[in-house]
């Protein structure tokens, strides 16, 4: 109840509300600068030759006003031991280490360090260690790698995630299926082929056409002209997503309630002809707006003559079944996807669709782009030039990203850092590519703030600046190098507010947490989410990672880049 300071002197006890935060004091430790740092309950009083300086609460960076321990560590930062964690100060910035990422449990009881100055963190289940490895961004790049490859490329070279059958343990991981397998298998090819760009690999070449050819197989394995499968998955699987149901009346009924645009698909899984595999139907446009995104970046950078003739087939094929079903992706029961709707109809005359208006616009241009730039061949410019004009889509993409909070999703951030390359890479005309700037800069205006390398890399890609370049290496740096989805919630913490934005449904942080902080996460997902993980069930592929790094390792080799 209080500390007491003995000098030749005599005793002095500090107890009083003057004196301290609260008398409840738990542990003390002198900061680099000779300051004495007395903990307790309530936060950190600090203490300058018996002079009370000031105090550190969670309105200064503390996540609990419940404090365990305070440990000076050998490199001077301070290591704060508290219920929600440990928190660390090195003079300028908190850093919080919490959740299984870090602890075997956040009420953190006290810190030691050993002579390699390795934290030995005693907590309420037991002792966990936080060592430091110093090593470059190019080391960090082939550690996720290697992690990419070991447990992430599934046949036929799908990229994706993997689940963990216990929960950290990743000897004990199997493949998975996911709805977004080609749009996440797209983003490897492009991460793949900005790395041969940057360094003429021939792995990364050889990679990304492996990449390419399991993607042409998306669609050749539904035996149509150009509709696109999700995924596929060999026969012998037995649990995958969504599998094949019955879908009652009622049930029905209660699907089109909450949302008029539901589709009633009830076969989701068909078999190949060869009987080999399983593919998934009911493609989206998010998967088509990765594919081509993937297929511009490995076309202009990594195919070789030979690959580039196959790609640019590949892709008209896709775009000719679009343009020849009315600007929808019909799937073989004649119907258009749930999600994947470019067309006039629906854009600029469905109140249902309104949402999607933008970022629909600029897809589809990029599409319509995308396929004159590899073929050269008039229809796709003069369908281009009749959605621009006749449809109104160049007044579309004025505003491509909604800021409607009931509207407002970050899914769309991702796509339209995937849909703006092609428009502003090889749109010659002066208005146009104006126009297309005028959009670009509408969405990086809004998604700013979310730190994220690959939205600041592909801004300076297409526009010659490059604002936030600092930014992005201090969030490359700060990234786990354990890609395990471990449940992280800062619901619980003191030091940040929560708040319902820039999304209306989903509660958030009020400041942007680092990585370290906030976890694993993909571009389409929102990066001020409060929860975050599954549990330690799914490990990352690493390509959320990688793709920027890779992307910003390109733009820095190019000379004429600012």
């Amino acid at each position: 109840m209080g500390l007491y300071h003995k000098t030749n002197s005599g005793v002095k006890l500090f107890q009083s509300a003057q004196d301290l935060l609260s008398a409840e004091v738990s542990s003390i430790d002198f900061a680099p600068d000779g300051s004495l740092w007395i903990g307790g309950l309530g936060g950190i009083t600090v203490y300058r030759d018996e002079k009370r300086m000031k105090d550190i609460t969670p309105k200064n960076g503390l996540p609990s006003i419940y404090i365990r321990s305070v440990t000076r560590g050998p490199d001077g930062r301070m290591w704060v031991g508290t219920d929600r964690g440990v928190a660390c100060f090195d003079g300028a910035s908190w850093s919080l280490r919490h959740s299984r990422r870090w602890l075997l449990d956040d009420d953190v009881r006290d810190v030691a360090f050993d002579s390699h100055g390795t934290a030995w963190i005693a907590t309420a289940k037991g002792v966990s260690a936080i060592g430091q490895k110093e090593m470059t961004l190019a080391q960090k790049a082939k550690h996720f790698l290697r992690i990419c490859y070991a447990r992430h490329v599934r046949p036929p070279y799908l990229v994706e995630k993997c689940r963990l059958t216990t929960p950290g343990d990743t000897t004990t991981w199997e493949p998975r299926d996911d709805d977004n397998d080609g749009q996440y298998t797209s983003m490897y090819l492009a991460m793949e082929s900005f790395r041969y760009a940057a360094t003429k690999n021939p792995a990364a070449q050889a990679n990304a056409k492996k990449a390419f050819d399991a993607l042409n197989f998306l669609q050749t394995v539904t035996e149509t002209p150009g509709f696109v499968a999700r995924t596929v998955v060999p026969v012998s699987w037995k649990k995958m997503a969504d599998a094949n149901r019955t879908i009652s009346d009622r049930e029905w009924a209660q699907m089109r309630v909450r949302n008029p645009r539901e589709k009633r698909v009830e076969e989701h899984w068909r078999l190949s002809k060869d009987g080999k595999w399983l593919w998934k139907g009911d493609t989206s446009s998010d998967e088509i707006t990765g594919h081509m995104f993937g297929y511009l970046i490995y076309y202009d950078l990594a195919a070789d003559k030979a690959e580039k003739k196959r790609v640019g087939k590949h892709i008209c094929n896709i775009v000719d079944y679009i343009i020849d079903g009315g600007y929808v992706l019909k799937d073989i029961d004649g119907k258009h996807t749930k999600w994947a709707v470019w067309s006039p109809e629906k854009l600029n005359n469905d109140p249902d669709w309104r949402a999607e208006r933008g970022i629909n616009s600029v897809e589809i241009l990029s599409y319509l782009k995308l396929a004159w730039h590899v073929s050269g061949k008039a229809r796709y410019q003069k369908e281009y030039e009749k959605l621009l004009y006749k449809y109104h889509y160049a007044e579309n993409v004025r505003v491509p990203k909604t800021l409607n909070p009931a509207w407002r999703t970050h899914i769309d951030d991702e796509l339209l850092a995937l849909a703006f390359p092609c428009l502003l890479m090889y749109e010659e005309n002066p208005k146009l590519r104006q126009l297309y700037q005028l959009g670009l800069d509408q969405w990086y205006e809004a998604v700013r703030d979310d730190h994220s390398p690959f939205f600041n890399f592909t801004y300076a890609l297409l526009s010659g600046e490059d604002p936030n370049q600092e930014q992005s290496i201090a969030w490359l740096r700060d990234v786990s190098l354990d890609l395990i989805s471990w449940r992280r919630d800062n619901t619980q913490r003191r030091d940040i507010q929560l708040v319902y934005a820039p999304e209306l449904d989903m509660l958030q942080t009020s400041r942007l947490l680092p990585p370290s902080e906030a976890g694993v996460m993909r571009w389409d997902r929102n990066p001020w989410a409060a929860v975050r993980g599954d549990g330690g069930r799914t490990e990352s592929d690493g390509v959320f990672w990688l793709l920027p790094y890779w992307m910003g390792r390109y733009n820095v080799s190019i000379p004429h880049r600012k």
